[in-house]
């Protein structure tokens, strides 16, 4: 009977090894770059992703996913984003019924992203980034000054008027240009004290 009974023992963990495994199975892992990002370009960046963002819902990162109500991650099935992939109603499917609609296997990788709560690679994002670089100080290299004619204004116009075989305009007197500025600043002619404050300057 003990021979027996010897026969009969198997160690627990041998049973383990021998026990059917499929309704153990984890759900596979989901990976992001190469199975939810192409599917997401393909389909959804074009209205939901970059600058577009209709129904105020975007792909942009998985913050803004979140954030929308349109993922449950504890309720794949209840998640309103596969109501749309799934629907069959014109008036509520996604994409819209003039594009293309999601494969089986496209929306099977929906459902496992959602049930992995969402894995998103670091960093990663659908906006569009730009960069906008500092500006940079230039320096200017002024024409040669005309004689007696040392003003950065008149060292432009002149070089401008020579290159053009133009004649250069005499210096004008102070009570002049004062009117010339003031006519073209204000639109008005400078009263007498401003001339006078002017011209002692």
């Amino acid at each position: 009977m003990r021979q027996m009974l010897r026969l009969l023992y198997v160690p627990l963990s041998l049973v383990g090894l021998c026990l059917p495994t499929s309704g153990w199975a984890q759900p596979a892992a989901v990976d992001f770059a190469h199975e939810v990002v192409p599917g997401l370009n393909r389909h959804c960046i074009t209205c939901h992703g970059g600058l577009e963002q209709e129904g105020d819902f975007s792909f942009n990162s998985r913050d803004l996913v979140l954030q929308s109500g349109m993922v449950d991650v504890g309720d794949v099935e209840g998640s309103r984003v596969l109501e749309l992939v799934t629907s069959v109603d014109p008036e509520d499917q996604m994409p819209p019924s003039d594009r293309p609609r999601l494969t089986e296997s496209e929306i099977e990788v929906l459902r496992r992203w959602i049930a992995a709560d969402l894995p998103w690679t670091a960093g990663f994002t659908f906006a569009i980034e730009t960069y906008e670089p500092p500006l940079r100080p230039r320096a200017v290299s002024l024409p040669p000054p005309q004689p007696g004619r040392t003003h950065p204004i008149d060292r432009i116009l002149d070089a401008y008027l020579t290159q053009q075989q133009l004649p250069i305009p005499e210096a004008v007197d102070d009570a002049t240009f004062l009117r010339r500025a003031t006519l073209d600043l204000v639109g008005l002619l400078p009263s007498v004290e401003e001339l006078q404050q002017f011209e002692a300057d």
